[in-house]
């Protein structure tokens, strides 16, 4: 569940480390933290649109990840195929 800090501080994320966070900054925590952030005044509980979108953010922020990976591997291969170059013949 993610929720929406309003105190700048240190919380819980979704593996329970301590993760720090700015006012603004969506949290990925479990429900029973969240809701007691909540009821504390530390973070704002979602809506189910905001949470959503929120989702979605998250889901195409690691399909960029997984492909810049991907993208740096398939260097990585190309680059152990090309034969060295030799300064000598330049």
């Amino acid at each position: 569940m993610q929720i929406k800090i309003k105190v700048a501080g240190t919380y819980m994320n979704e593996e329970l480390r301590a993760q720090k966070c700015q006012a603004g900054d969506l949290l990925e925590t479990r429900e029973w933290y969240a809701q007691q952030m909540a009821a504390d005044g530390n973070g704002q509980l979602l809506t189910p649109a905001e949470d959503e979108t929120a989702a979605a953010a998250k889901k195409a922020a690691r399909a960029a990840a997984a492909a810049k990976k991907r993208e740096a591997r398939v260097a990585a291969r190309t680059a152990k195929k090309t034969p060295p170059s030799n300064p000598f013949l330049g």
